[in-house]
């Protein structure tokens, strides 16, 4: 429904809306692709903005849309991201780590090699704030919740 992305921009910390990016899992591209604005009896289709010249050639509300497997499927919390991604925590634990075995393939003669890099992240805010004005929590991310 339009009225969940309307939502969720409305809930986006204004600073993070230069920044800001949609990720979607590909099985909501059909909701996304058929989203509408109902007025009254009647109403007009909203549309994914396409600019076929360059990347990022889908935008929803002048944001680039990106699909991704890495969302959750359609339905489930989390299957649409709105966010700023500079406002993201990224961190590599050590250096690379790397083996190598002998013995594996020991009869086809051949070595095998393991690289090892430890990463993690995390949102730079432990939690939505709350504004001054208004009781409505606001956040660099923001996710649609499951729905049925």
């Amino acid at each position: 429904k339009f009225s969940n992305i309307t939502s969720m921009y409305s809930r986006l910390k204004p600073r993070s809306l230069a920044n800001a990016i949609w990720a979607a899992h590909p099985s909501a591209f059909p909701q996304l692709a058929s989203l509408a604005l109902n007025v009254g009896t009647g109403g007009s289709a909203v549309g994914l903005v396409q600019n076929i010249s360059q990347p990022p050639y889908l935008s929803i509300l002048g944001r680039p849309l990106y699909l991704t497997e890495h969302c959750q499927t359609l339905g489930k919390a989390g299957d649409i991201i709105l966010g700023d991604f500079s406002q993201y925590l990224f961190a590599q634990k050590g250096g690379v780590k790397y083996d190598v075995s002998l013995h594996v393939q020991f009869v086809s003669d051949e070595t095998a090699y393991r690289f090892v890099m430890r990463y993690d992240g995390q949102p730079w805010e432990q939690s939505a704030l709350t504004p001054k004005h208004g009781s409505t929590t606001l956040g660099s991310f923001v996710i649609l919740e499951t729905r049925s």
